[in-house]
C-alpha cells in the first residue's frame, strides 16, 4: 500500500487482530468480505463464521442468512444489543435512546433506557407516526455514537458504541487531531438493503453541505488487520474516480472527521449512478452513522464498475 504507516499498523495490530476494525451498517447482519473458515452461507456477500445461524431464515435475499435481525417485533418498540463496534462484545449499562431519524432530536418524552448486564435493551412507546429511527448510545469511555433509519418493530438489532481509543486510533492512522467542535460521519456504500447489502466499489462519497476538502477517506482491507482507515484510496480527480481510489469494493466504508455538526445529504457516485442518504444533525464531539444503499429494485446489478479492483 502506497504511502502507508506500516509503523503505525504494526503498533495497533494486537488492538485489531481480536475483531473487524470498521464495520457500519444499521443492523447485526453478517454480510462481509473477510474470509474466515466455517461459514455455513454460500451468498456471493456473506462469509462470517461469526454469527452464521442453522436455523430457518425468514429473509430471502441473497447473502442474507441471519435469523437474529430481521425480524419483527411489536408496534412503536425496537430491541437490540449496545455493541462494541471494534469487539463485537456488548456493552453493559450504556444508554440507548430511539431519535427522530430525521432530526436526530430526542422524542418528548424521551426514550431511553439502560441496557442490562448483557447490553441487551427494548425500548417501547415509538410514536406511531415514526417508521423508522435513529439510535444513540452513551456510556464512559465511549464517544457519543448515533445511528440512522434503523426500522422501527426490529429485533435484535446492533446499536453500536465507538470508544474513544477507536476514534483516536482511526485519526492517528489518518493523521488528523480530532477538533471537539466537530463530528466524524460514517458509513457504507451498498447496493441492496440492511438485510442483503453488498459493498459498492470505486464510489465517490460527498457530502451537501460540503465537508471540507480532504476530509472523507476509504478504508483499505487487510487479512490480517481488518478493515483500516487509510488516504490512499482519496480521489484523485474529483467527480471522477478511478480504480483503486472511492470505496473499496470489499467493504465500502468511508468516514469523514472534522466535518461541522449539521445535517448532510451524502451522495455516492458509483460509476456515474447516484444514490443518498440523510445525515441529521448531530452535537458536536460525536460519531454518526449513515449508510448510503443503491436500491436492487432500480439497480438490477451492482453500480461498481467493471472497472473497478481492490
Amino acid at each position: 500500500m502506497k504511502g502507508f504507516n506500516w509503523l503505525l499498523m504494526f503498533l495497533i495490530a494486537a488492538f485489531l487482530i481480536t475483531g473487524t476494525f470498521f464495520a457500519c451498517g444499521t443492523s447485526g447482519d453478517d454480510d462481509d468480505t473477510g474470509t474466515p473458515p466455517a461459514d455455513d452461507d454460500t451468498g456471493a456477500d456473506d462469509d462470517s463464521a461469526a454469527d452464521d445461524d442453522t436455523v430457518v431464515d425468514d429473509d430471502t435475499g441473497t447473502g442474507d442468512d441471519d435469523t437474529s435481525d430481521d425480524d419483527s417485533g411489536a408496534a412503536g418498540t425496537i430491541s437490540g444489543t449496545a455493541t462494541d463496534f471494534k469487539t463485537d462484545n456488548p456493552i453493559p449499562g450504556a444508554w440507548v435512546e430511539a431519535i427522530n431519524d430525521e432530526t436526530g432530536l430526542s422524542f418528548d418524552p424521551q426514550i431511553k433506557l439502560q441496557a442490562d448486564q448483557d447490553g441487551k435493551v427494548t425500548l417501547t412507546g415509538i410514536p406511531v407516526t415514526e417508521t423508522s429511527v435513529g439510535i444513540k448510545v452513551s456510556t464512559s469511555g465511549y464517544k457519543d455514537t448515533y445511528q440512522f433509519h434503523f426500522a422501527v418493530g426490529a429485533t435484535n438489532e446492533k446499536f453500536l458504541g465507538i470508544s474513544q481509543f477507536l476514534i483516536n486510533v482511526i485519526s492517528g492512522l489518518l493523521g488528523i487531531t480530532l477538533d471537539p467542535n466537530k463530528i466524524s460521519a460514517a458509513g457504507a456504500v451498498y447496493w441492496g438493503n440492511e438485510f442483503d447489502k453488498n459493498p459498492v466499489g470505486c464510489s465517490e462519497v460527498t457530502f451537501a453541505p460540503p465537508a471540507p476538502a480532504d476530509s472523507v477517506h476509504y478504508f483499505t482491507h487487510s487479512e490480517l488487520l481488518g478493515d483500516l482507515p487509510t488516504k490512499d484510496r482519496d480521489i484523485g480527480t474529483p467527480g471522477d474516480p478511478q480504480n483503486g481510489e472511492g470505496t473499496n469494493p470489499l467493504n465500502g466504508y468511508f468516514v469523514a472527521i472534522n466535518v461541522d455538526p449539521v445535517a448532510y445529504t451524502i451522495s455516492a457516485n458509483a460509476d456515474s449512478h447516484i444514490s443518498t442518504s440523510l445525515l441529521p444533525t448531530v452535537p458536536a464531539d460525536s460519531v454518526a452513522i449513515s449508510d448510503v444503499y443503491f436500491d436492487k429494485g432500480t439497480y438490477p446489478t451492482n453500480p461498481t464498475g467493471s472497472w473497478c479492483t481492490e
